[in-house]
């Protein structure tokens, strides 16, 4: 077992809330700070078997994982915001995978995208925002073009294209998004979408609509997407329950100041 399964296996239902939240702390340090840890805790999802702990008791650490972000504790849940959103940070890629692909640990009921989208409705702007940034290669957020890339394609142009953005001012949040949103093909993310909103049913929408604007936006974006769309306005089954959250839009005025 890695050290972030070993620091984890500690939490228990008789373990005081306070003790939860500071060895999952001491796990987003160790993460943070040792690359070789993250890379130990993403290939664990592979033993469906779970590691062998002291006395050789399995430990299933991404179940562990998608059942404490299920939690219905506010401060256990933003830390486990905080330790997802620091691997995204460390190992983009193999993060995008865990979460969004259904496989190893995190398959069936374990799947960890579902109980993800479940805790965007977290009280916490520090914690939605920690999931959203996991969570934004999903979406279809507006693409930046650099000014080097300008010249040949834009050059019949008078004016610059409204959204650049230069090299020298590009923020390592902004370089990470930019990045992350091509490591999920449209193909798979579409795939993924469709398959996650059939399981959520359009009454997740519902519930969305009432959490913070920067989630709307979002699940705006997810909505938006082509095959999101006509499978949501098409589908039996989808469309009754989707036309009936458009209908509760416009009856309530819409949502003042947002996209909706």
């Amino acid at each position: 077992a890695g050290s972030v399964s070993l620091l984890l296996s500690t939490i228990n239902t008789s373990v005081p809330e306070e003790v939860q939240i500071a060895m999952i702390g001491l796990a987003t340090v160790v993460v943070s700070r040792d690359l070789n840890a993250c890379e130990q805790a993403i290939l664990e999802n592979q033993y469906h078997d779970g590691v062998a702990l002291d006395g050789d008791q399995p430990f299933f650490l991404w179940r562990v994982f998608s059942d404490l972000i299920s939690l219905r504790k506010p401060a256990v849940q933003k830390a486990m915001a905080c330790l997802l959103n620091t691997l995204f940070w460390r190992l983009p890629q193999d993060t995008i995978e865990l979460t969004t692909r259904a496989r190893g640990q995190c398959s069936e009921e374990y799947w960890m995208l579902p109980r993800l989208l479940d805790a965007l409705g977290h009280p916490d702007d520090e914690a939605v925002a920690d999931i959203l940034q996991v969570l934004i290669p999903l979406s279809t957020p507006a693409q930046l073009v650099k000014e080097e890339d300008l010249e040949e394609e834009f050059s019949h142009l008078i004016f610059t294209p409204q959204y650049t953005l230069e090299r020298d001012y590009e923020t390592p949040e902004q370089k990470l998004m930019r990045e992350a949103a091509k490591m999920i093909s449209q193909e798979e993310r579409t795939s993924v979408l469709v398959y996650l909103l059939r399981l959520l049913r359009p009454r997740f929408l519902r519930r969305a609509l009432e959490w913070k604007p920067a989630v709307r936006d979002f699940v705006l974006d997810v909505i938006l997407t082509d095959r999101v769309l006509a499978e949501l306005t098409t589908a039996s089954g989808l469309a009754d329950e989707f036309w009936a959250v458009v209908v509760q839009v416009l009856e309530n005025g819409g949502l003042p100041g947002q996209r909706w």
